[in-house]
Formats: structure tokens, C-alpha cells, sequence
């Protein structure tokens, strides 16, 4: 897999004094160009310039782990419009489509893994031989696109608009991957419930469940996103999308919507059923002390009466009182126990 990581500076060739600018990234942070073009898909080495209008080559500038509010100063050497630099730098708290200056931005959420379930935020910046994507931390579908393209499918980009294609269905095939990852954590705990229901923990229905709950907010703002790009007029930003392209895209991004909400019911079906299920085990086992309450309390009355301290209880002096006191306890507890089994008590 073709890779390169820009771990100290970050180089490139500036549109009006053409020369080269050397800026530090803060640390653990990673920028990784490619150059797309007749030779295939190439890393740019970090002594390289960096020519964004070489004829007939297109690039990808992947930054990774900077945050936001580094961003800006960073990103003026791109000479992207002020909108867009203010949109790469701050992080949305919904999903966002607006082209400005004749290029195209797309922010939403994506699942970094179903381990660690939490939504991360990828922005993507679109424009004429030019892609930015920027993300705190790894996105699964990003990285194998790379891999995909570093092992030699650079012929399925033919232009930026081809690989924004291909790296928003690289986005939703990572959902539907996490999408299969739900789907069998639901199996998996519908079969506990059905063949060992106490061994079913409440928690693992509620972690499961809230990462199902994510999951399908990572799938509303894709599905926002493409519904979004097909409403665009293309023809102000420069982007040539295939309407064969945009319905794949739509009709997936429905599909893992409409998954989500599925499971997302199925996660609700067995919470309920696992709290019904608590529930009855807890309403059996106030029914067997209630039982036992009302077995026990007769006989405490009678433990209580002899219990007491007057200087003359007659059946006390009588040879036999201890074991006719314990049949009559032993009797009265079996005419209550068989009392409670005819009345179904047990059952």
C-alpha cells in the first residue's frame, strides 16, 4: 500500500508566488498527498512540489488528526474560498452540503468502528482536480480506499468527480459494515435471551442499543448528504456526477437508513422483552417471600405468646407442651402450604 505521512511539515506550491512553503503540523498529526494522473496513483514525496494545475493529474490531500481550530491558517496556502476555510475549521454538530466559488464542501458523521462506537466527523472539500478530506481520527472507508487505489484501481478515477464517487461509497460501505456488525450483536443476544435469559445483563441490551442509536445517526446525515448532492445544481460547482452514480449512492444510503431504524426496533423489541422477563423473575421472587412471610407469621405469633414473661403460663408445667407446640406450628405451616399450592401460588 502505497502511503506517505507528513509527519513535520507540510509542502506545497503556492498559485501566485510559486514557491515552496514549509509549516509545521502539530504533533500526531498526519497529512498524506496523492497525485492521480497518466502514471496511476502516486504518493507526492515531502520534497516534492507540489503543482496543483499540472496538466491532466489530479490530487488528494488527506489531513488527519489536527484540530479544528489549527486548521485555518493551515489551509490558506490551498487558496480555498473563505466559507470553505471557515467550514474545514469548524466542526458541525449537524450535517452540512453547500458549493461555494465553484467548488463543492460535504460534512457529515461516520462510525470509526463497531468496537468504538463514536461518531467521528469527516469534511470533504471538492473542486476541479482537487479533493481535501480532513478528520480527526481514522476513517475505516478512507483508509481502504487508499489501499484500494495504492494496489494499483487508480483507472476507476478518472477525474475528482469519479473519486469523490468512490470515496463517498467507500464511506457507505463502512456503514453497512458496521450496519452487519449490529446485525449479528442483535442475533447474538436474542439467542442469550432465548437460551439463557439470566445470563442476559440489562446493560448489554443498553450497549448495544446506544451504539445501534449512533449508528443510525451516522446514517441520516449520509442519507441527508447524497439527498442533498442530487438536489444540486451541478452545473454551478463544476461536478459532473453520472445520474446512474447519485441513484447508486441514494439507494444505498436509504437502504443503511432504513437498516438502522430495523435494527434500532429490534434493540427496543428485546429491551422490552429482557425487562419483562426482569420483571416476572422479580415478581416471583416477591411471591415466594411473600409465602414465606405468611408461613412464618402464625408461627411467630405462637413463638411470641410463649415468648412472653408472666410468672404463670399453666400449659408450661405440663410435661408434653414443647412437642404438642411444635406439631401444632408444624401443621398449621403444611394446612398454609397446601393452601397456597390449590390456589396456584407456586405456579
Amino acid at each position: 500500500m502505497l502511503l506517505h505521512d507528513a509527519a513535520f511539515c507540510v509542502i506545497i506550491e503556492t498559485m501566485a508566488e510559486n514557491e515552496i512553503i514549509r509549516r509545521p503540523l502539530p504533533e500526531g498529526a498526519r497529512l498524506r498527498c496523492f497525485k492521480i494522473g497518466g502514471a496511476g496513483f502516486q504518493v507526492v514525496e515531502e520534497t516534492a512540489e507540489v503543482a496543483f494545475h499540472e496538466e491532466g493529474a489530479m490530487h488528494w490531500v488527506d489531513i488527519q488528526g489536527i484540530h479544528r481550530d489549527q486548521l485555518y491558517d493551515l489551509l490558506d496556502v490551498y487558496g480555498l474560498h473563505p466559507l470553505h476555510r471557515e467550514a474545514l475549521s469548524e466542526v458541525g454538530q449537524i450535517s452540512r452540503v453547500f458549493p461555494a466559488n465553484g467548488a463543492l464542501f460535504l460534512e457529515f458523521s461516520a462510525l470509526e468502528s463497531w468496537e468504538k462506537s463514536n461518531l467521528r466527523r469527516i469534511s470533504i472539500l471538492h473542486r476541479k482536480n482537487f479533493i481535501l478530506t480532513v478528520h480527526r481520527f481514522p476513517i475505516p472507508g478512507v483508509e481502504e480506499l487508499i489501499t484500494q487505489l495504492g494496489e494499483g484501481h487508480a483507472e476507476w478515477t478518472r477525474n475528482t468527480d469519479t473519486l469523490l464517487y468512490h470515496l463517498l461509497d467507500h464511506l457507505l460501505d463502512g456503514t453497512f459494515q458496521q450496519l452487519m456488525n449490529a446485525r449479528e450483536a442483535v442475533i447474538e443476544l436474542n439467542d442469550l435471551f432465548e437460551e439463557h435469559p439470566d445470563e442476559l445483563e440489562d446493560q448489554d441490551v443498553h450497549g448495544t442499543r446506544r451504539s445501534i442509536n449512533r449508528l443510525a445517526i451516522s446514517c441520516e446525515d449520509q442519507y441527508y448528504v447524497i439527498s442533498a448532492l442530487q438536489a444540486l445544481d451541478q452545473d454551478n460547482i463544476d461536478l459532473s456526477f453520472p445520474k446512474e452514480f447519485l441513484r447508486d449512492l441514494l439507494a444505498h444510503a436509504q437502504y443503511a437508513n432504513r437498516y438502522a431504524n430495523r435494527l434500532d426496533d429490534r434493540a427496543k423489541e428485546l429491551k422490552f422483552l429482557l425487562q419483562t422477563s426482569l420483571q416476572e423473575r422479580t415478581e416471583g421472587r416477591l411471591r415466594t417471600m411473600t409465602i414465606i412471610m405468611a408461613i412464618f407469621t402464625p408461627l411467630t405469633f405462637l413463638a411470641g405468646i410463649y415468648g412472653m414473661n408472666f410468672a404463670y403460663i399453666p400449659e408450661l408445667a405440663w410435661k408434653y407442651s414443647y412437642f404438642v407446640l411444635l406439631g401444632v406450628m408444624g401443621v398449621t405451616a403444611s394446612v398454609l402450604l397446601i393452601i397456597f399450592w390449590r390456589r396456584g401460588w407456586f405456579d
